[in-house]
């Protein structure tokens, strides 16, 4: 283990929200933004035309996509992260080449296994979801767009073009949203096919848009790097478990509760996520997407100094930004739940505290990961999350058939408390923590004062 780092001469308020850092935060923001507005009217549109099975049956559909695009394509995408920061351009290209072709044949292969081999059915009977065929049949289309997506949107936050990863995300998640609604406000009802059916048409946008972007005659010139497959798969392989991990206990118990309730108790279940998840992506999701590859750089060029202050102040702001809004959250659950969605969805405003415990689990886990995701420790990080993975799981199985998705909520809790507990640990981030950055509130006034500042020039 290195030493612990010495306190940095530069400030975080400097180094950390200087301009090009700032606008990526308001960039990010902006955009999510209008996300959540395509997002939150699409979640509206499902729960108020469509049954919460039909609700249920979309959010198998997305847990089945989340869990393959880890899996299909060996989550070779992740190493792109990790590798790209500082390197030339030619070897970026290289690497991003190798990476997204290996991933998209490989899960188009999978794909096209499961369809053939009659797998499928025997699937959809233990999740009591065999009137969905089609749907799901069009969801293993949609997992072939969903790891190139990750693909494109590693390679982006690679380069800290945050920007353009951003777009992607929009891209990928809320265009295709709009001409459903428009034929909603028609009066033409959308079936879950049709829905999924304009998910894969943001796919291909997406794979049009980061073309441009990226630069096609450079990246069509730029020759696949084989050999560095090894490498690649070498660290991505093993990080499969932790990433899995996360999955598993955030979305894995929906395909448990499945199979010992119905599909309509996952509907009402996923709809409580959506406005957890909406929060995090607002909030620590924007946190992590700008300090990611800071860190990351930082750590590559040996600036271990800079790395700690930069992790210590992630954790700091994710945590502060998460929190506050979860509380006002949980406050006005139930006349939210009421006011978007149908009777049968009401009971969903009681669950929502006890789910966002899991997020806040998560949030405090990222330093300790990612130290030991920078010193290589991926075996390691796999253990653990193995571990975790195990006890989440195993209280699923023990709390969902007698408290139903109440004891999901819980079983993933402690399937997360228990992977973080065990990360910090054996990675010993404690010593690497800046408790002077960490409990002042110095450098965020610092930048209010900046924001302010600047908002009132503007109007002057």
């Amino acid at each position: 283990m290195m030493p612990a780092s010495s306190p940095s001469s530069e400030s975080p308020a400097t180094e950390v929200l200087g301009s090009s850092a700032l606008g990526q935060a308001f960039h990010t923001l902006s955009v999510r933004s209008l996300t959540l507005v395509c997002r939150f009217a699409l979640v509206i549109m499902i729960t108020r035309t469509l049954s919460p099975a039909d609700y249920g049956a979309y959010s198998l559909v997305s847990t089945v996509g989340a869990f393959g695009t880890f899996l299909c394509g060996l989550n070779l995408f992740t190493y792109v992260f990790r590798a790209v920061p500082g390197l030339p351009a030619d070897s970026q290209l290289r690497i991003f080449k190798t990476t997204l072709l290996f991933e998209t044949v490989l899960t188009s292969a999978v794909v096209v296994a499961v369809l053939l081999s009659g797998q499928l059915g025997s699937i959809l009977h233990y999740l009591n979801a065999e009137a969905y065929r089609e749907v799901f049949v069009l969801g293993l289309l949609v997992l072939v767009m969903l790891v190139a997506t990750a693909e494109f949107t590693s390679f982006f936050q690679a380069q800290a073009r945050i920007e353009r990863s951003n777009w992607v995300d929009f891209i990928g998640q809320a265009v295709w949203v709009l001409p459903l609604l428009a034929l909603r406000l028609a009066g033409v009802q959308t079936p879950l096919s049709i829905l999924l059916w304009a998910q894969i048409a943001g796919g291909c946008g997406v794979v049009v848009y980061a073309a441009r972007h990226i630069g096609l005659s450079a990246w069509w010139r730029s020759r696949p790097d084989w050999k560095i497959l090894r490498t690649g798969l070498a660290f991505s392989v093993p990080l499969i478990v932790p990433t899995i991990g996360v999955s598993a206990v955030r979305l894995g118990d929906r395909l448990i509760l499945s199979h010992y309730n119905s599909v309509a108790e996952v509907g009402v279940y996923s709809f409580a996520s959506v406005f957890l998840n909406t929060l995090y992506s607002f909030t620590a999701g924007v946190i992590f997407g700008t300090f990611g590859p800071r860190i990351f750089a930082a750590h590559n060029r040996g600036d271990h100094a800079k790395r700690d202050m930069l992790q210590t102040y992630m954790l700091k702001v994710a945590l502060l930004g998460f929190v506050v809004p979860y509380g006002m959250l949980c406050l006005a659950a139930k006349p939210l739940v009421e006011l978007l969605a149908r009777p049968e969805y009401a009971r969903a405003a009681s669950v929502l505290p006890i789910m966002g415990l899991s997020s806040v689990a998560l949030i405090v886990g990222y330093p300790a990961n990612y130290l030991l995701m920078l010193n290589n420790r991926v075996g390691l990080l796999a253990t653990l999350d193995v571990a975790g993975i195990i006890v989440g799981l195993t209280a699923n199985f023990i709390l969902i058939p007698r408290y139903s998705y109440f004891g999901a909520a819980v079983a993933g809790f402690i399937g997360m408390t228990t992977t973080v507990v065990l990360q910090y640990a054996f990675s010993n981030m404690f010593r690497f923590l800046r408790p002077d950055v960490f409990f002042s509130l110095k450098e965020e006034m610092s930048v209010f004062r900046r924001c302010v500042s600047r908002v009132r020039a503007a109007f002057v």
